[in-house]
């Protein structure tokens, strides 16, 4: 109470020269047609204006709602295509439908570096949301790595640009396959290795997954040649791919659940066992 009244004694004139303003404005306006009026109009203007901004606002904090929807939906249609034997996944023919062995899901990227000889990138969804080690990652322009670590609610994955990465691709032109490998320098590129040499390589060529992984369908697109050479005296060309994914700009991805790969990986340790 005594500081109220310390307010008053020093802001006191002030305060009852507000008040005697907004008296006489309401005076001003509420008796006279034309100030009336013009108060009507300006009044509607600044709420007008204020609606907008407000509504401006609201909208911008909605928008990372809106984008998961979008991702989620989009994963939706990628499933579908894949699993359809469409694109994303180019060529395919009827008899060799994946009839629903893929599953994908929606997880935005919380960290990423391109700058290192190993590098990892980590996603917003764990174990409570499906995400299991061993699945590949796909973005909007190709794939993106292979899951290493997972936790509850996060999970890491080894970028292609990890030296460690030796995902199967092939030339679609050709359907000649091999690692793909990391080399540490620029994130744009990576090398296709092990493609004999009697085998045709042109630049520009597509590169796409190859059907020996049980990390991703065949045909996901990888990029294209960019530069090929065939070194004296070697039985394997020299091949760089521009990889289709910006590393530098991944936002959202998805996480590819392969719903045969324990049967596959099965196989595998059988033929290595025997």
């Amino acid at each position: 109470m005594r500081n109220l009244v310390l307010l008053f004694l020093r802001f006191g004139h002030f305060i009852l020269f507000v008040l005697l303003e907004l008296f006489c404005l309401y005076l001003i306006v509420n008796y006279n047609r034309t100030q009336r009026e013009i108060w009507g109009n300006s009044s509607n203007i600044f709420m007008g204006y204020a609606s907008e901004k407000f509504n401006d606002w609201t909208n911008y904090f909605s928008l990372r709602d809106k984008m998961d929807d979008l991702a989620a939906e989009n994963a939706l249609l990628k499933e579908k295509l894949i699993n359809a034997g469409l694109t994303p996944i180019p060529e395919r023919d009827s008899s060799s439908a994946l009839n629903g062995q893929y599953k994908l899901i929606t997880a935005e990227v919380t960290n990423n570096s391109t700058d290192r000889p190993n590098n990892y990138i980590y996603f917003n969804k764990g174990r409570k949301d499906g995400v299991q080690k061993d699945m590949g990652v796909i973005g909007d322009n190709g794939i993106v790595g292979i899951i290493v670590k997972v936790n509850e609610n996060y999970s890491r994955a080894n970028s292609l640009l990890h030296r460690r990465s030796f995902i199967s691709a092939m030339i679609k032109r050709t359907g000649a396959f091999g690692p793909l490998k990391w080399i540490g320098t620029n994130p744009r590129y990576v090398n296709l290795a092990d493609i004999p040499k009697h085998t045709t390589v042109q630049v520009g060529d597509t590169i796409v997954t190859s059907s020996y992984s049980t990390h991703f369908p065949k045909g996901i697109l990888v990029g294209v040649v960019e530069e090929t050479n065939l070194p004296s005296g070697s039985n394997f060309h020299n091949i760089k791919v521009l990889l289709s994914n910006d590393f530098s700009r991944l936002d959202y991805v998805e996480i590819i659940e392969n719903l045969k790969q324990s049967e596959q990986l099965e196989l595998e340790r059988e033929v290595t066992d025997e």
